[in-house]
């Protein structure tokens, strides 16, 4: 609207024209994204208005009906009250002088050649109505809906136009609006007085005037225009749509350009925080998604990063609250920003306006993890890369420690023991190397590495722990070799409670397996349990007629027909039951033969 109020100055200054009606279906945007006029069918000249104020309107035929029905009459909804006027008081003379007839017809005032030889008059029209029109046209585009709704009526615009100006006009025109003052009573200021007022003289307006021109301006104007575009998208100046349909795709422009990308992607990232899912998916998803797999490269090891990547690592990291939510899904989390953090916390020292990159990519971890309300994907692997960023930066040992203990729960007992421990001690080690080394972060570290072990075997302990460590027991530093010594104490005496309690539960288990066994029957006592059972008779009911010393042997059997293999088998008679001496239990004796 600033690009069609300057219009307008110029054509009120310069031309000598008023447009008499403006309103949105009179401007047009091209697809650089100028707003320009492209209505002036009522647009009347300064030198034709006559001494009584009147100016002409240019002919133009239109269908008869309703004084502003007409599809060639100004929208009633943007006109100014004086030019409504002058329309009514042109088609009341055409009715008088009209010939009465049965059904009078309002007279069609666009209907120029059926009426008169001459465009009729119509007034007073200055430069101030087109000020009106302006001012209610800027406030349907700003706020998406019209201040005056007539549905082309005289009486509902006449209602409505000597109410009190509703709060849309006076927010954006305070200094126009006095309070409880009506559209018709609107003070008319000069275009160039209104474009000064704070709805166009603000900086993302004069911002978003600009940047039609951005391709074609000098360097250092460029880079002026676009670091203003960050503050004020940082501040949250502009709409969602705005941002999509007018501010994103000539910034995106300027990608082509590679020296142009490391200070375009920051403003980028800001507006992925104003814009909502459906909007971001369509104006950045594609570009941020290249960017980003751009940035988890730098930390390949095959690989060496050219500066401008390094710079867009850093500059991802550092604006990674602004962004990440729009990659908030599982399947984004695993393959874009796991690995980008990853990137930051191995890439140990790189710097971007003095932060360096592992305690920002700690800060991002611990605000990711904190909204990730789910097993974190790679865990083991993250864990992995916050040991190396706390290794080459203990002084972020507190952060670190945070997100190892939000992260450690999703890592598997394999990972620990195989990739997390590993490297966590030869950490401690080359630290240990050095004579600045600090006792604080020491005893963080391995404060990390009895969390990491914490669920590991005794074995795994004694065999593995605990021979990696004892090596630092003999550095020279004092005080950080009796935090050494503090600690491998405290995992020898994990050793001997974990092995105490397993061999109680050893012994334990073979109390119970003892108990078992006793009360379990012998194998002769099954035995004759099966051949009592086979003539039908009950078992329990056996065993409580036998002696204990005849019990332990099944009853004789006496076969009935020599012939037959499976011939009637009956048991043999009772033994008397008088004790006898124990005797051998031959084949004879057991089977009859």
């Amino acid at each position: 609207m600033l690009q069609i109020g300057r219009v307008l100055e110029f054509l009120h200054s310069k031309v000598g024209m008023t447009l008499l009606q403006l309103s949105p279906s009179s401007i047009i945007i091209t697809p650089t994204g100028d707003w320009k006029l492209a209505d002036m069918t009522h647009s009347v000249t300064f030198s034709n208005a006559t001494a009584d104020g009147f100016g002409l309107l240019s002919a133009l035929p239109a269908s008869t009906g309703s004084l502003f029905m007409s599809a060639a009459a100004p929208v009633l909804d943007y006109t100014a009250p004086e030019v409504v006027a002058g329309f009514e008081k042109l088609a009341a003379d055409q009715q008088a002088a009209s010939v009465v007839t049965s059904k009078p017809a309002m007279p069609d005032l666009f209907d120029f050649a059926s009426t008169t030889s001459s465009p009729p008059k119509v007034g007073p029209v200055f430069g101030d109505s087109d000020v009106f029109s302006f001012i209610l046209t800027t406030a349907a585009v700003v706020e998406g809906t019209r201040v005056i709704n007539t549905g082309g009526e005289l009486a509902v615009y006449h209602r409505q136009v000597n109410a009190e100006a509703n709060q849309t006009i006076r927010r954006l025109f305070p200094q126009w609006i006095p309070s409880g003052a009506s559209l018709a009573s609107l003070p008319r200021a000069t275009l160039g007085q209104i474009l000064q007022t704070e709805c166009f003289a603000s900086r993302e307006v004069r911002l978003l005037s600009e940047l039609p021109q951005l391709l074609s301006m000098e360097p250092r104007a460029k880079l002026t225009l676009l670091k203003g575009f960050h503050d004020e998208i940082a501040r949250g100046a502009f709409a969602s749509n705005l941002l999509q349909t007018w501010i994103i795709p000539p910034l995106l422009q300027q990608t082509s350009d590679e020296r142009m990308v490391k200070f375009v992607v920051p403003i980028l990232l800001e507006a992925s925080f104003t814009l909502t899912r459906a909007s971001f998916d369509r104006a950045l998803r594609p570009f941020l998604t290249t960017i980003l797999a751009r940035a988890i490269a730098v930390s390949t090891k095959d690989v060496t990063p050219d500066p401008i990547s390094v710079t867009l690592l850093a500059q991802l990291i550092d604006k990674f609250p602004r962004f990440w939510e729009q990659f908030s899904s599982p399947k984004d989390v695993q393959g874009l920003l796991g690995p980008l953090l990853s990137s930051g916390l191995l890439s140990a020292r790189i710097a971007h306006d003095g932060k360096e990159s592992v305690g920002q990519s700690l800060k991002a971890m611990e605000l990711l993890l904190a909204k990730v309300d789910r097993a974190f994907p790679s865990a083991d692997h993250i864990a992995r890369d916050i040991l190396s960023g706390l290794i080459s930066a203990p002084e972020e040992a507190p952060r670190g420690l945070r997100c190892l203990e939000k992260l450690l729960p999703c890592t598997t007992r394999e990972g620990r023991e195989r990739e997390l421990e590993p490297k966590l001690v030869a950490g401690l080690q080359e630290m240990c190397k050095t004579t600045a080394v600090s006792p604080h972060d020491v005893e963080q570290l391995l404060k990390v590495l009895m969390s990491i072990v914490a669920e590991s075997t005794v074995e795994h302990v004694a065999t593995v722990t605990l021979p990696l460590l004892c090596p630092l027991l003999i550095i020279r530093h004092v005080t950080v070799r009796e935090h050494i010594s503090k600690y491998v104490n405290e995992l020898v005496q994990l050793v001997i409670r974990k092995r105490s309690q397993e061999e109680q539960e050893d012994e334990r288990r073979k109390q119970q397996a003892s108990a078992a066994f006793v009360t379990a029957p012998s194998a002769a006592e099954r035995h004759q349990t099966l051949t009592g059972m086979s003539d039908g008779s009950n078992a329990t009911s056996f065993f409580a007629s036998q002696s204990p010393a005849q019990s332990r042997l099944p009853p004789p059997i006496h076969r009935e027909d020599p012939n037959s293999l499976f011939g009637d088998m009956k048991s043999a008679p009772p033994v008397p039951s008088q004790a006898q001496p124990p005797k051998h239990a031959g084949y004879d004796d057991v089977f009859g033969f």
